[in-house]
């Protein structure tokens, strides 16, 4: 190939400016030598100096030309060169799959030469003929050639040399030899690739323009990308296929019962009647204290409006009122622990939600942080309370207020606990659903049960002060009868003797004359009058006082009756509790599991998410077999193109 690129450069016609730059020189001095002895001497110094700067310039302008169209000839040069160097490295991996494809053959064919062999072995037992054959079955490698190395004289002249002496056995085979040749010319024209590129540069240089010298082209996809591709969309579609037949046995599972085929739908509404059930029971639970508060008042006024201002009766209806304020305090402090147990149990609660709900988000932490500080409030109230309580003045009206904020703030926790279940409920599976409406069953029994009955406590809080209170009563009938006989002997004393009505008019006409007389019996039997009216006007007032107490006392007595009646099928509170405990454990661990299910559903649909985003960026990705064909094709476009142009006539 160098020898074709020298004669080029030497035959190559000369710029068009130089040969008119050369022909305008030389004659030049010829007309103006003469001239100088024409001239007058002193004319003579001057007319040097404008010739060798329009030498000079013609002279650098011709060489400037010269450089210039040199520098074009060698890009040309240069272009031709690579692409010659991309054909003969693509006619060198053609060369190489040929190669390994006639291994490959001469491997199927000594397979066969060997079965052929041992049938003939086994047919024939000539052992010479046999030697003969293997010699010519050595050679017949040397006749698979690919037609491109046949197209080349010396590859003609090794395979009829090959053709002539195919008797003889030939050691050397013709396929090397045209490899040979290939790499020798591949190597000769990298040599002269690199000699232009360091003369590419050089002139790059010099002209300060950047070109691409990048040989390699990106028209097709590397096949160690395309298998890791291939591999990793394999592996996904395991995946896949595993998630789907977790989530068709998890679906199947669901719908196998009756009680689990009706779905998770049911939680949100048995929750909020849930909800409902539990305000009317606070309702009910907040009137049946307030009337019994209105009781208590009541025969409280009713006793204290039939004393007197004696001192055994202030004594006894002092004792008796101080005995009911401490019953009164013994009652609100029964509901403040009932409301202590609650809040423990709601805090127990949290820690368990808490614990289970670690990876909430934001907003579950925030509704945390309100219920801590409604229990911190919770356990600073009864203290308060207490506070209030060692005080003094206002005992009732703050212990009652005090029990209604707690209530108030159960109530909150409450809720916001239903509302923390609900919400970690949404994403549960609909086979715990059974279990579920179980548990709330047995909450509607226990709440029935509840709405039928009184705590013990209660009971026997109301039997010992309805005692005290009949005794009370018992003594103020004693101390009302006593004073009522006082009265009447009082009464008799004072009364005059009957008479007859002789007497009477004896009895007048005396009064007269003692009237007329002296005024001082006169002023004696007022006084009497005036004293018997006010007794009789007591006597009548304590009368009326004694038979409203004695209803009254009848109508709680009747009442009383019926709410013991009532109270004999009554819950212990201590079982009530621990039911209630049960069922809170039941439901927490219901929770739980729903949590779970949910966390793993959602790390399934994330999965499931992540495959369909790899196979819709690997839907568009082209099959091997068709790369291949493609890659192939242009492999003999190419060559077809290389040996067109090497062809035709230089």
């Amino acid at each position: 190939m160098q020898g074709g690129t020298t004669p080029r450069k030497r035959k190559a016609p000369p710029p068009p400016r130089s040969p008119l730059q050369v022909q305008g020189l030389p004659p030049s001095p010829q007309p103006r030598s003469p001239a100088p002895p024409a001239k007058p001497p002193g004319r003579q110094p001057p007319s040097p100096s404008p010739r060798p700067t329009e030498t000079q310039r013609s002279a650098q302008a011709a060489e400037d030309e010269e450089v210039f169209e040199e520098i074009r000839r060698l890009r040309l040069e240069r272009g031709r060169l690579l692409q010659r160097i991309k054909a003969f490295e693509l006619q060198q991996q053609s060369a190489l799959s040929a190669l390994e494809e006639l291994k490959q053959r001469l491997k199927e064919t000594e397979a066969e030469r060997d079965k052929l062999l041992e049938e003939l072995k086994g047919g024939h037992g000539v052992g010479a003929s046999d030697s003969e054959d293997m010699d010519e079955m050595f050679d017949f490698p040397e006749k698979l050639l690919s037609k491109r190395s046949r197209a080349s004289p010396a590859q003609d002249e090794a395979t009829s040399r090959g053709d002539a002496d195919s008797a003889n056995p030939s050691p050397l085979p013709g396929d090397h030899g045209a490899v040979a040749e290939l790499r020798k010319q591949i190597e000769e024209l990298a040599s002269q690739n690199s000699e232009l590129v360091l003369k590419v540069q050089m002139l790059e240089m010099f002209e300060k323009d950047d070109t691409d010298m990048q040989s390699s082209s990106s028209d097709f996809v590397p096949i160690v990308q395309y298998e890791t591709l291939r591999k990793e969309f394999e592996v996904l579609q395991e995946r896949l296929s595993a998630a789907r037949a977790s989530d068709e046995a998890s679906s199947v599972a669901e719908d196998g019962g009756d009680e689990k085929s009706q779905g998770g739908g049911a939680d949100a509404a048995s929750v909020e009647a849930l909800k409902k059930k539990l305000r009317g029971l606070k309702e009910q639970l907040a009137s049946s204290q307030s009337e019994l508060k209105e009781l208590k008042e009541q025969m409280r006024l009713g006793v204290l409006s039939v004393e007197c201002g004696e001192g055994d009766t202030a004594a006894a209806g002092a004792g008796a009122t101080e005995e009911e304020e401490e019953e009164e305090e013994e009652g609100p402090d029964d509901e403040a622990q009932q409301l202590r147990a609650r809040v423990t149990e709601l805090e127990e609660e949290l820690a368990k939600r808490l614990t289970q709900a670690g990876g909430q988000s934001s907003r579950d932490r925030a509704t945390i942080k309100q219920l801590t500080e409604k229990v911190e409030e919770l356990r600073a109230a009864p203290s308060q309370r207490e506070s209030a309580e060692e005080e003094g003045g206002e005992r009732d009206g703050e212990g009652g207020k005090a029990a209604e904020c707690l209530r108030r703030k159960v109530a909150e926790l409450e809720a916001a606990l239903a509302e923390g279940g609900t919400s970690g409920k949404d994403g549960g599976a609909a086979r715990d659903g059974a279990q579920v409406r179980r548990l709330q069953e047995r909450l509607g029994e226990l709440e029935d049960e509840l709405r039928k009955s009184v705590p013990r406590s209660e009971l026997e809080e109301v039997q010992v002060t309805l005692g005290l209170q009949c005794e009370q009563l018992a003594r103020e009938r004693v101390d009302v009868a006593r004073r009522l006989n006082n009265a009447l002997l009082d009464l008799e004393r004072l009364r005059p003797p009957p008479r007859g009505e002789d007497d009477e008019e004896e009895e007048e006409e005396e009064e007269e004359e003692e009237h007329s007389e002296s005024s001082v019996p006169s002023g004696i039997s007022e006084r009497s009058r005036r004293s018997v009216a006010a007794v009789r006007e007591e006597l009548e007032v304590a009368r009326q006082e004694a038979a409203q107490a004695l209803d009254c006392l009848c109508a709680e007595r009747e009442c009383r009756a019926q709410d013991a009646l009532q109270l004999k099928d009554a819950v212990p509170l201590s079982k009530h509790r621990e039911a209630l405990s049960a069922v809170s454990e039941q439901l927490a661990q219901t929770l739980q599991e729903l949590q779970e299910e949910k966390s793993l559903r959602g790390q399934a649909e994330e999965q499931a998410a992540g495959l369909e985003a790899s196979l819709q960026a690997m839907q568009e990705a082209v099959p091997k077999e068709e790369h291949e064909k493609v890659k192939v094709s242009r492999k003999h476009n190419q060559w077809d193109d290389d040996t067109g142009v090497a062809a035709q006539p230089k």
